[in-house]
């Protein structure tokens, strides 16, 4: 149209006419083709406005309407191109200084159907990459970018549409795209934040959010990986990663569930699942790990679980650690919540349907120094709690066992159970052992020392109080004896066995091998009944001090040895296997009686009262002492040391030997073995029988109640007779002289031979053998002499008649005072 000077220019309009009966005439706008330059364009301009607050002008392309069926299509598209790529389509406003104009791609409102749908595709490509859609919103230089939205539409009554953000399957090589959800990253501020979220819900649920990878099918191709991870950052802390369900805002109603878990197999090992914090490559130190649950104001909090997965076989194990550390590892501790009465922990195996349950290991590690200790401690409280094993339905219960760890270089660790301290009072320690409700047999406590590498080398079993003083250790045959008097009892005044306060008060200590009882002062041992040391080898009583027994003592089978001394007070001593005493004396107040020998070493033997019975034989090296009645011994006596025996002295079979004196008040009686005295001679108060001959090496033999020799007498020392007559049936031989008071001298066989000179006031009879006296003879009441005398030092015979059957030889002249008869041989007289 033309020019318009003042108004509006007129309107072009190209159009075809109405048509009633078919259809309406088509408008086509088309350039020529050409063989030599590009295909000429059509450009469609709306016209340019210099007026103020005025527009330019529309274009508007608007397919037909239809009252009856669909307005028409329009399409806006490039043509193809055989050679080349087909050309672009581009849809853009124009620049301006104030605001950019949209686009808007929009279908119609349908009243009563289904919407217009919106497609953006791009064309397939045979060999390149395919095309891209490409959605940006424009940039900004001072103020925000501009947003891009993408919406489904609303559904009043219904559904509000799905939104499907994919790419396109691979093909039979490739891998299918990969979406990228990403905000931009920015010089100065933070970047933007992503959130992915669901709708809410008035009435029903609200909707869930899925972030799934796709299935590998193929041989040797694994799963996609989701990796969730938050911002780094160069100077402040990094981003937070938070996984949380909905709350739940109504009374009673659960907030959501939270569950993290890798997926099922049906061959294979499902995968691992880990929850680590990030590692501190520098000086920090990594982050924490909490798993707790929420706090709750009036009921009960949520309860954490860890727990492996069942299994048809062994099912999976669970590990609580510490970090690896040069220094010193991380703590682990199980704690229960403060609270007015705090929650139980329990560490426990599973049960057992048909075998045996699992053991629990509480232990340290090893170490090259010192190896870490255990601790089970109980809190302070009014009453005390308690450590016990598992109770059991079946057999027996669980077994409790404490024990401190094998060390294979040096020692291995001690183990302490003890009480703490207290301000007024220690607390009590008690060991116990359960009751049999179905049995008569109760358990059983055992306390055993270590074993070293040999037999010899076992450790010690030490019980001990903390001080000394009263009631440091007690030990009790019962729990009902408690409040009586306690079978052991050691305290700072010893050590004391008492059973009187129970019904069988027998006290019985059994050994199998050596049996040694050791005192550094006195040793009592009391019973009111019978007292019974019973041995299969010597018993053995070492005492410092000595040792007295008040009730009387037995000794049934190998015999008793004291190394320190023995003192039997009342009711005397049956030893019937044997007493042996090394070094102090025997002391028996009330008479001693030994089956098997006595064997005294240095401290000699004393009996006071009761005498001594003897019959396998004794030996005294330190002296014999017997006060009142009768020693008798019927194997033989050996006495080093002296004896002083004032009731009588009887040796049956062996000889009795005297080494250093002898002295009998009540009578000497040897049947057999002969009477033998060393060096401090012998005093017989009651009279000496010796069968088997009589030896006085040096001292005196005093006899002042007559002596009796069968075997013949040799005494070095004099021989003494004060009352009876000394008769000497096989010969008597005397270095020192020989003195008899009244009942004059017999000598039946074998002679006598006297160097120091012979008095006798009651007779001199001398049957078969000579009599020699070297150093003269005296008898004052007559002398018969039937194998011959011999005198060297004179002969006297003071009132009675000399009479010698067999001739008299005197050398230092001869006196007699009743007459003098010679028989046979010559009485030869040379003073």
């Amino acid at each position: 149209s033309g020019d318009a000077s003042a108004g509006d220019s007129g309107a072009i309009l190209i159009g075809t006419g109405p048509s009633l009966g078919g259809s309406a005439g088509a408008v086509t706008i088309a350039v020529g083709d050409t063989d030599s330059a590009d295909g000429g364009a059509v450009s469609i301009s709306a016209g340019k406005t210099t007026a103020t607050g005025k527009s330019g002008g529309t274009v508007s392309i608007t397919t037909g309407v239809s009252d009856l069926s669909s307005s028409g299509d329009m399409t806006l598209a490039t043509a193809s191109s055989a050679a080349a790529s087909s050309g672009m389509v581009l849809l853009s406003t124009g620049t301006s200084r104030t605001g950019a104009g949209s686009i808007v791609i929009t279908t119609g409102t349908a009243s009563s159907a289904a919407g217009g749908s919106i497609a953006i595709a791009v064309g397939s490509g045979a060999s390149g990459a395919g095309g891209a859609v490409q959605i940006t919103a424009g940039d900004s230089v001072s103020a925000t970018g501009g947003s891009v939205t993408v919406s489904t539409g609303q559904g009043t009554s219904t559904s509000s549409g799905d939104l499907t953000l994919r790419t396109a399957a691979g093909g039979t090589v490739g891998v299918s795209g990969q979406i990228l959800l990403s905000t931009g990253s920015t010089v100065s501020g933070a970047s933007g934040a992503v959130f992915i979220g669901s709708g809410s819900s008035a009435h029903g649920a609200s909707g869930k959010i899925s972030i799934v990878v796709g299935s590998a099918t193929t041989a040797g191709s694994t799963g996609g990986d989701i990796y969730v991870a938050s911002g780094d950052s160069a100077v402040e802390h990094a981003g937070a990663v938070t996984m949380l369900s909905g709350s739940a805002a109504t009374a009673l109603m659960n907030s959501g569930d939270v569950t993290i878990g890798s997926g099922s197999v049906t061959t294979g090992q499902s995968g691992a699942m880990y929850l680590s914090t990030g590692r501190a490559t520098g000086a920090g130190s990594t982050g924490a790990m909490y798993l707790v649950t929420g706090a709750s104001a009036t009921a009960n909090s949520g309860a954490v679980v860890v727990e492996a997965g069942s299994a048809s076989t062994t099912s999976g194990s669970i590990r609580l650690a510490s970090g690896v550390s040069s220094t010193t590892s991380g703590t682990v501790a199980l704690l229960s919540g403060v609270g007015t009465n705090t929650g139980l922990i329990t560490i426990s195996s599973g049960d057992a349907s048909a075998g045996d349950s699992g053991a629990i290991l509480i232990g340290t590690g090893g170490a090259t120094g010192k190896s870490g200790s255990i601790q089970i401690l109980v809190g302070s409280g009014a009453t005390y709690g308690s450590f016990l094993a598992g109770s059991s339905d079946g057999t027996s219960s669980g077994v409790v066992a404490l024990s401190s760890g094998i060390a294979s270089g040096g020692a291995s660790g001690s183990l302490l159970i003890g009480s703490g301290t207290g301000s007024t009072s220690g607390g009590d320690v008690y060991v116990t052992v359960g009751s049999s409700q179905g049995s008569t047999t109760p358990g059983v406590l055992y306390l055993f020392g270590g074993q070293g590498s040999s037999a010899n080398a076992a450790s010690s079993v030490v019980i001990a109080g903390a001080n000394q003083g009263a009631n440091s250790v007690k030990i009790f045959a019962d729990r009902a004896g408690l409040g009586q008097n306690p079978v052991v009892l050691v305290d700072d005044t010893g050590l004391l066995l008492d059973t009187s306060s129970y019904t069988s008060r027998t006290i019985r200590m059994l050994s199998g091998s050596d049996f040694a009882i050791t005192s550094g002062g006195t040793f009592d041992a009391f019973s009111t009944g019978r007292m019974t040391l019973t041995s299969n080898d010597v018993v053995f009583i070492n005492s410092a001090k000595g040792m007295m027994i008040t009730g009387g003592l037995t000794v049934v089978t190998e015999g008793l040895k004291v190394t320190g001394g023995l003192s039997i007070q009342d009711l005397g001593a049956i030893i019937t296997g044997g007493l042996t005493v090394n070094t102090n004396a025997v002391v028996a107040n009330a008479g001693i009686t030994v089956g098997g020998g006595l064997s005294v070493s240095t401290g000699g033997l004393s009996v006071a009262a009761g005498g001594a019975v003897v019959t396998g034989g004794a030996t005294v090296d330190g002296g014999l002492t017997v006060t009142t009645s009768q020693l008798v011994a019927n194997a033989g006596v050996s006495i080093s040391g002296g004896a002083t025996v004032g009731g009588g002295l009887t040796v049956d079979a062996n000889q009795l030997v005297a080494n250093a004196g002898m002295t009998v008040g009540g009578g000497l009686s040897v049947s057999t073995g002969g009477l033998s005295v060393a060096a401090g001679g012998a005093v017989v108060t009651g009279g000496a029988t010796v069968d088997g001959g009589l030896t006085v090496s040096t001292s005196q033999l005093v006899a002042n109640a007559g002596v009796s020799v069968v075997g013949g007498a040799t005494v070095g020392g004099g021989l003494t007779v004060d009352a009876n007559q000394l008769v000497a049936n096989a010969g008597i031989t005397v270095g020192g002289g020989l003195s008899v008071s009244t009942g004059g001298l017999s000598v039946a066989a074998g002679g006598a031979v006297v160097t120091g000179g012979v008095t006798v006031d009651g007779g001199l009879t001398v049957t078969t053998s000579q009599l020699v006296a070297n150093a003269g003879m005296t008898v004052a009441g007559g002398a018969s002499i039937g194998g011959g005398a011999t005198v060297d030092g004179g002969l006297t015979v003071t009132t009675s008649q000399l009479v010698a059957n067999a001739g008299v030889s005197v050398s230092g002249g001869a006196t007699v005072g009743g007459g003098l008869t010679v028989d046979a041989n010559q009485l030869v007289a040379n003073a």
